[in-house]
């Protein structure tokens, strides 16, 4: 899946591939929502918090300095 992931990213990246951002999104907002709900107090903080994991993505586009889902469950 790393693979995958960092050549999606690359077509991102190098493109704007939406469709990479968007597989990306699909792949990995259980695993950022989940991350959020276990250090936020309820279900709307969590989903505001994924949401802006993946507004950041957007912005970092040219600026990550590890693999994708590392930086996801980082943010």
């Amino acid at each position: 899946m790393l693979d995958r992931d960092e050549q999606q990213w690359g077509q991102w990246r190098q493109r704007g591939a939406s469709e990479a951002f968007i597989a990306a999104t699909q792949r990995y907002v259980g695993m950022v929502y989940s991350a959020c709900k276990r250090r936020l107090p309820d279900e709307f903080a969590a989903e505001d918090a994924a949401r802006a994991v993946f507004a950041e993505l957007l912005h970092r586009r040219d600026d990550l300095s590890m693999p994708l889902a590392l930086w996801l469950h980082s943010a």
